[in-house]
């Protein structure tokens, strides 16, 4: 008769299993999302959804500044709780959080935002500070840029001329079906070639020639 011994690993003493990778993987990758979706979404909504460029981009305390103390701040408490397998994680998580976060002011932020053509050097600015903290919490640069790329083609939107963003509009909706007004899609899917990410822009472009084509086309109102 053969017996068959079943082997339990374990550490940290008798009795204390370990659990299986993957699942301790996606346990990870859980808490991690979950931890993102509350630093960024909650904890730090009064310095970037409830004030980030509110007022405009010239304001001083409506810039990052603000938000990127408040986000180190959490960053580190989040750094102090976690174990250093779940750290890594945890950083890209809030990272793609603050990514999407970002966006949605830019893109979605309501009538009290709106920017001209030369406030994209200034966004492009805080976007850029706001990966220079992840790369201080561990993440490789790389790493960041990879995160940003699609962000940063979606805001380099900002620095095209109100006709260029018209004719790019035009010219991308022609193969698509009827844009009736931004439709609610989730930020991952903006991007610097799609028509209803142009007429976002469009929409939060603080000029006359905005303001006459989203009449003539929309009937939309003035932004101010």
């Amino acid at each position: 008769m053969t017996t068959t011994t079943t082997t339990t690993t374990t550490t940290g003493g008798a009795g204390a299993s370990i659990a299986p990778r993957p699942a301790l993987d996606a346990a990870i990758q859980h808490v991690s999302e979950l931890s993102a979706y509350r630093l960024v979404f909650l904890d730090s909504a009064h310095v970037l959804h409830q004030a980030l460029y509110l007022g405009g981009v010239a304001e001083a305390q409506a810039r990052i500044r603000p938000a990127l103390r408040v986000m180190k701040q959490n960053l580190a408490f989040l750094a102090s709780v976690l174990g250093a397998r779940a750290q890594p994680p945890a950083v890209r998580e809030v990272l793609k959080a603050a990514v999407e976060a970002f966006l949605t002011v830019v893109l979605a932020g309501g009538s009290g935002r709106a920017f001209s053509r030369a406030d994209y050097g200034a966004v492009a600015d805080d976007f850029a500070a706001l990966k220079r903290l992840f790369s201080s919490f561990g993440m490789a640069e790389e790493a960041v840029d990879r995160e940003a790329a699609q962000a940063e083609g979606v805001l380099a939107l900002m620095a095209l001329s109100t006709e260029k963003l018209i004719d790019e509009f035009l010219r991308l909706s022609a193969s698509t079906p009827p844009i009736m007004m931004p439709q609610l899609l989730p930020t991952r899917r903006w991007t610097c070639s799609d028509a209803n990410t142009l007429l976002r822009v469009l929409c939060h472009r603080d000029d006359e020639a905005a303001n006459r084509f989203l009449k003539k086309v929309f009937d939309l109102p003035k932004r101010r």
